[in-house]
């Protein structure tokens, strides 16, 4: 079953409320966090028109967020 747009939102809110960002020591770790936040959001997106799997979506959202707490 899919879910839906407000069950995304809600684990969305969740995991970022878990985390504490701090901001990365090199312009390289920068940039990797932010290339890392867009293609998030561009999954984000894909998944909502049916181009993208709850899988992908999971994945792209652990990626960054992974990058936000080095």
């Amino acid at each position: 079953m899919k879910p839906t747009s407000q069950e995304l939102k809600k684990i969305y809110l969740k995991r970022i409320e878990k985390i504490k960002p701090t901001t990365p020591k090199t312009p390289f770790l920068r940039k990797m966090r932010d290339r890392l936040c867009e293609e998030f959001d561009e999954v984000w997106i894909k998944y909502e028109k049916n181009q993208a799997t709850y899988d992908q979506w999971k994945k792209a959202l652990d990626k960054w967020l992974s990058a936000e707490i080095v």
